[in-house]
C-alpha cells in the first residue's frame, strides 16, 4: 500500500487531514490530554484560579400600605416580568490539582474504576459477541446483499443517515451497529466504505438530538430545564415532548442536509482516493447470493422473527421481565436492584390536604417518602420523621479520616420539602445491550447453522474470541480514553469551563435572536471538551434558562437551542467518548487512518448541520411555530 500523505487530497479539508494526522496515535493523544489536564490543574491550583457560580435570584421589594403595614413581593418591570439579578451560589469553584499528593493517590487508586466506568467499553464488548458471531459466518455479508438488491444505490445515504438520527432512540447502540453495516453496504453497491461511515456517523452524533419519536433523552433533559425554571417561576411546568415537533422536522432536514454532504462533497472526495481501500484491492462487490447463502437468510429470517416475538413478549406483557418502569434507579456502581429499596424515613406535608402515598424517593434535608396528587406543586413543604437505628456519615476529628459512621439512637423530625421525583426509566432502557446480542446472535446462529460455518462448539467459540479480538484497539483506546475524561472531570476544569460560558452569555445583554444563536455557539464550544449532554445542561440550565426567561424566551425555546448545539459538534471532537469506535471501523479499511482523517470527513457535516439547524431553529421563531405540544415560543408571567 502506498503511504497515505501522498493521496491527501488539497484544499479546506486536505489541510485539516493533514494538520490532524499529525496527531499521536489516539492512545497517545488521550495519554497526552491526560498529561496536559494535569500540568492545567496544578497551574490552575498554584496560581489560585476560581469560578464564581452564579444563579439567578428574583429581586424583591418592600410595599408600604396607607395603614403602615409593609409587605414584601416580587420585583417587576412595565411587562409584569419579575426583575431577577444573578447572585453567588456557593463557593468558589476551584481546579483539583492532579499532580498534588492527593491527586496522584486518586488517580492510581482509581485507574481500573475509571477503565470499567468508561460509558462505551460495556455497550461495545457485550454487543460485539453477538453481532462479531453474525459477521464472522458471513450473515452480514449476504444480508447486505439482499439489501442491495431491494434499495437503490441513489437513496443508499438517505437511508444511512435517518437511520442513524433514529438510533438514538436505543441509547447509545446505533455508534456500534450502524457504521460497520453501512461500510458494508457501500462497499457492495462498489462505493466508498468511508462514505458510508460518515453518513452513519453524522446521524448518530450530528442528529443525536433529532427522531420521530420521545426517548429517554428529552425526558432527561426536560427534567433539567424545569428546575432551572422553577428558580424564576415555582409553577412551570416542561413537558418531555416540548420539542418534539420541532426535532421532527430536523430529522428530516438533517437527512436531506446529510444526504447532499455525502453526495456532493465526502464521496466525491474519497473517490479520488479509493486505492487505499483495502476493500478496493481484494474486496468482492458480487451482489448475487449463492443457494448456501439463500439458504442461511432464510434460516436466519425465521430465528429473527422467533427472537424479535419474544422481545416484544417481554417488552409488551403485564408482568414479563421488561414490561412497565424500573423498580429502582439504576445506581452508578453496583448492580441494578431488583426492587426499590425502603425509605428510612417517613414524610408529612405541612398541608394535611395534601394526598400521600409512600414510595421510595428523597427529601431535600433528609431521607423520605411520599407521592403527592398530580395537582400539587412540587416542591412539597413538610417535615420528615427518621426512626432510631438509622445510620448516617458525620465528620469526626477523632476519626482518622475525619469523618464516621453515626448511628441514631432517637428518632429525629425535620423541616424540608419534598423534591420531585425523577420520572422512573422503562426496564428495557437498562437491557439494550443484551437486547443486541439476542437480536443479532440468534440469527447468526442459525446463519452459521444453516450454511456450514457453525458445525460444532468449537467454531461457536472461535465466532466469540473473533469478535473480541477486532475489539483489541478499541479497548485500548477506551483506558487511556476513560483516564482523561474523569481526570478532566476531577480537575473541575469542566465545571469551571461550563459556568464562564453560561455567566458570559447570561450577562452579554444581546437581543433575544441573537442570544439563542449565543447558547448555540457556546454549547458548541464547550460540548468540543464536555461530550456528556446532561452534564453541560446541569450545569448551564440554572444560569441560562431563567437569564432568557427574564428576556421572555421560554425554557422549551432554550432547552431546543442547546440541544442544536449539543449535537453539531458531536462528531468532530476527539474527546467524544465513541469516536475511538468510528476510528476503529474506519480502520478496518483504511488501517493508517488517524483522527485528522476522522476529523476531515466529519468537519462538512458539522458545518452543514449546525447553520441549516440553526437557520431552522430561526424560522421556527420567525414564523411562531411551537416547538411541541404545550411548548410556547416565548414566556409570559403566569404561563
Amino acid at each position: 500500500m502506498s503511504d497515505q500523505s501522498t493521496h491527501i487530497t488539497g484544499g479546506f479539508l486536505g489541510l485539516i487531514e493533514r494538520l490532524g494526522n499529525k496527531l499521536p496515535d489516539p492512545v497517545f493523544l488521550f495519554l497526552g490530554a491526560t498529561v496536559l489536564i494535569m500540568a492545567l490543574s496544578a497551574a490552575g491550583s498554584l496560581m489560585n484560579w476560581k469560578v464564581q457560580p452564579l444563579r439567578p435570584q428574583v429581586v424583591t421589594e418592600t410595599v408600604t400600605a396607607a395603614d403602615g403595614s409593609t409587605t414584601t413581593r416580587p420585583k417587576t418591570t412595565a411587562d409584569g416580568r419579575p426583575v431577577i439579578q444573578l447572585v453567588e451560589d456557593g463557593d468558589p469553584v476551584r481546579p483539583r490539582n492532579l499532580l498534588s499528593s492527593t491527586g496522584i493517590y486518586w488517580l492510581i487508586t482509581n485507574m481500573v474504576r475509571n477503565f470499567l466506568n468508561f460509558p462505551p467499553l460495556g455497550v461495545v464488548v457485550v454487543s460485539m459477541f453477538g453481532i462479531g458471531v453474525a459477521e464472522k459466518v458471513g450473515l452480514f455479508g449476504a444480508g447486505m446483499k439482499w439489501v442491495a438488491s431491494l434499495v437503490p444505490s441513489q437513496l443508499l445515504t438517505p437511508t444511512v443517515v435517518l437511520l442513524g438520527i433514529m438510533s438514538n432512540v436505543a441509547s447509545d447502540a446505533g455508534y456500534i451497529v450502524l457504521p460497520p453495516l453501512a461500510a458494508g453496504l457501500y462497499v457492495v453497491f462498489g462505493r466508498p466504505p468511508l462514505a458510508g461511515v460518515a453518513a452513519a456517523f453524522a446521524g448518530i452524533g450530528g442528529g443525536f438530538s433529532a427522531n420521530l419519536l420521545v426517548g429517554s433523552t428529552d425526558a432527561l433533559v426536560s427534567g433539567i430545564t424545569e428546575a432551572g425554571a422553577r428558580t424564576l417561576d415555582q409553577g412551570y411546568t416542561v413537558l418531555a415532548t416540548c420539542n418534539w415537533y420541532f426535532m421532527i422536522a430536523s430529522t428530516f432536514m438533517l437527512t436531506i442536509v446529510g444526504w447532499a454532504i455525502t453526495s456532493w462533497i465526502v464521496e466525491p472526495r474519497l473517490v479520488k482516493t479509493r486505492s487505499l481501500d483495502v476493500v478496493s484491492q481484494s474486496g468482492s462487490t458480487d451482489q448475487s447470493l449463492t443457494p448456501d447463502e439463500k439458504r442461511g437468510l432464510r434460516w436466519a429470517a425465521v430465528s429473527l422473527v422467533i427472537a424479535v416475538a419474544a422481545v416484544v413478549a417481554a417488552l409488551l406483557v403485564p408482568g414479563a421481565p421488561l414490561a412497565g418502569p424500573m423498580p429502582a434507579p439504576a445506581p452508578t456502581y453496583g448492580p441494578i436492584p431488583d426492587s426499590a429499596p425502603r425509605a428510612p424515613g417517613t414524610f408529612t406535608p405541612a398541608d394535611p390536604a395534601v394526598e400521600q402515598r409512600p414510595i421510595s424517593g428523597a427529601v431535600s434535608g433528609g431521607p423520605g417518602a411520599l407521592e403527592a396528587s398530580a395537582a400539587e406543586r412540587w416542591p412539597i413543604p413538610g417535615t420528615v420523621s427518621i426512626g432510631r437505628g438509622y445510620a448516617l456519615e458525620a465528620s469526626a476529628d477523632a476519626s482518622p479520616t475525619g469523618r464516621a459512621r453515626f448511628v441514631l439512637s432517637e428518632p429525629v423530625q425535620a423541616s424540608g420539602r419534598l423534591e420531585r421525583p425523577a420520572e422512573p426509566q422503562p426496564r428495557w432502557s437498562g437491557a439494550i445491550v443484551p437486547l443486541i446480542i439476542v437480536i443479532f446472535l440468534t440469527p447468526g446462529l442459525a446463519y452459521g447453522i444453516a450454511t456450514g460455518a457453525l458445525r460444532t462448539q468449537k467454531d461457536v467459540s472461535r465466532a466469540f474470541i473473533h469478535s473480541m479480538e477486532s475489539m483489541a484497539p478499541v479497548i485500548a483506546m477506551a483506558f487511556f480514553a476513560a483516564q482523561f475524561i474523569e481526570c478532566f472531570r476531577y480537575s473541575r476544569l469542566d465545571q469551571m469551563l461550563a459556568f464562564v460560558g453560561g455567566d458570559m452569555l447570561a450577562s452579554s445583554g444581546l437581543p433575544p435572536l441573537a442570544l439563542l444563536l449565543g447558547i448555540v455557539a457556546v454549547t458548541m464550544v464547550v460540548n468540543l471538551l464536555m461530550s456528556s449532554m446532561s452534564a453541560k445542561w446541569t450545569m448551564l440550565a440554572p444560569i441560562l434558562v431563567p437569564m432568557m426567561m427574564m428576556v421572555g424566551i421560554s425554557p422549551e425555546l432554550t432547552q431546543c437551542a442547546y440541544r442544536v448545539g449539543d449535537s453539531a459538534t458531536n462528531i468532530v471532537t476527539p474527546l467524544n467518548t465513541y469516536a475511538i469506535v468510528i476510528l476503529a471501523v474506519i480502520q478496518r479499511y483504511r488501517p493508517a487512518s488517524g483522527m485528522g482523517q476522522l476529523i476531515a470527513l466529519m468537519v462538512p457535516y458539522s458545518i452543514a448541520f449546525a447553520v441549516a439547524w440553526a437557520v431552522l431553529l430561526l424560522i421556527y421563531v420567525w414564523v411562531g411555530l411551537p416547538t411541541g405540544p404545550s411548548a410556547p415560543l416565548w414566556y409570559a408571567p403566569g404561563h
